[in-house]
């Protein structure tokens, strides 16, 4: 109903929520008519073919799943193994691509033994060790995880059997298969007033995520739904966590807090240069603090990412509709580097795969080692650093530039 001809779930009413459940419905929806020996209609094996295709740009060497959203952990795995099994058992996925499905979901059952799975207890683990997930998917349920986790392996493994894979290796050329996917790619979600999309980039053996959607009712103040990039083990968020990770948050002196997190508008992809740029504007800020998000027009934004081989940067442009006094403005980044050191706006990292960030048009940052904070726990560890920045009070009369850049290995 709100996807249009996208394909794709919306997890609310239209306010546009697309995440790894919008990608892993088709899946589920396929694997009932085929549990009961029933033909999928040709919609059904569209809405697939259009989810494999995600889920295929994100095939990697370790296993690791989806990237962004609420009630990730092994679920973010898993997501990419239930669509890429019903994908083949379907019958969507050419020959090549099926080896290659299988490879990966080889190492994703790997992962669930070896990372998700604790040897101490035999339980699957996503609540502890510095790992956290939401409060939907909270330690409660730790008996359902556990059957529902070991469901999924054991039913898709069924299915590859039955696909004449029982026992088969995976195929020796997967690296190469790798390199061989599409270097970025464009996931339409909607289309309308506002627009809702997904921009993938592959750099080297890395999935880099920029979701422009909108968390709707009790997500959009969350910041796995941020419009930022994300990355396992690199960019990533805290489930259920407010803390304004890569995105600038305004508090106003009338206690009203705005951030640029729901009204996207004019998508535009530039993906034909070595550089691959994505613009789009804002004419209302995410007023913060209800459960649904809230319209604000007193300022708008104009935001321009620039992907680039190992850099990512953003400029934004903020403008007021009249004078506002701002109390403060924070922007925060945590990550899993170590050893970060701060000069000015500048911070470099001794130890990690983030060597370098740094900040345009605020007064100060600072970094400080975050020592198991449970305010910054990613779905699958502990980040290790957090830099804040901020600016003090001040009165916007005329646009202002807020922007980060940061540079990887």
């Amino acid at each position: 109903e709100y996807s249009g001809p996208y394909g794709f779930a919306d997890e609310t009413d239209g306010e546009g929520r697309f995440d790894r459940y919008s990608v892993l419905l088709s899946a589920e929806v396929t694997q009932r008519f085929l549990e009961t020996d029933a033909k999928p209609p040709a919609v059904a094996l569209d809405w697939l073919r259009k989810s494999a295709d995600v889920m295929l740009q994100r095939l990697n060497e370790t296993g690791t799943g989806f990237e962004y959203g609420r009630s990730l952990g092994a679920y973010a795995d898993t997501a990419m193994v239930e669509v890429l099994t019903a994908a083949a058992k379907a019958g969507v996925l050419s020959p090549r691509e099926r080896d290659l499905a299988y490879a990966y979901i080889c190492r994703a059952a790997q992962r669930y033994v070896t990372f998700w799975i604790r040897p101490d207890t035999g339980s699957v683990d996503l609540w502890d060790r510095g790992r956290r997930t939401d409060a939907y998917r909270g330690k409660f349920r730790i008996l359902g995880e556990n059957l529902s986790l070991t469901h999924q392996f054991l039913y898709t493994n069924a299915d590859w059997n039955a696909l004449g894979y029982k026992g088969r290796a995976p195929v020796s050329d997967y690296a190469a298969g790798l390199q061989a996917l599409p270097k970025q790619s464009v996931t339409w979600f909607a289309k309308g007033h506002y627009d809702r999309a997904l921009l993938s980039i592959r750099d080297g053996e890395r999935l880099i995520g920029l979701p422009l959607i909108n968390g709707g009712a009790s997500q959009h103040m969350h910041n796995p739904y941020f419009p930022i990039p994300f990355s396992t083990g690199m960019l990533e968020g805290v489930a259920d966590g407010t803390a304004p990770l890569l995105v600038p948050r305004f508090t106003l002196e009338d206690g009203s807090v705005l951030a640029p997190l729901a009204y996207f508008q004019d998508i535009a992809f530039d993906t034909k240069s070595a550089s691959t740029v994505v613009t789009y504007r804002l004419s209302q800020m995410d007023r913060l603090g209800k459960n649904v998000p809230v319209a604000d027009d007193r300022m708008s934004a104009t935001i321009r990412y620039r992907f680039d081989h190992g850099k990512i940067s953003v400029s934004a442009t903020y403008t007021p509709k009249a004078a506002l006094a701002v109390k403060r403005i924070e922007l925060e980044f945590a990550s899993f580097s170590k050893g970060g050191q701060t000069s000015g706006l500048a911070t470099n990292f001794s130890e990690g795969v983030i060597r370098s960030y740094s900040v345009q048009g605020l007064q100060s940052c600072r970094s400080e080692a975050l020592n198991n904070s449970r305010n910054y726990e990613s779905p699958n560890g502990a980040f290790t650093s957090l830099v804040a920045c901020e600016s003090g009070p001040q009165t916007l009369d005329k646009p202002v530039t807020i922007g980060w850049s940061l540079a990887y290995q």
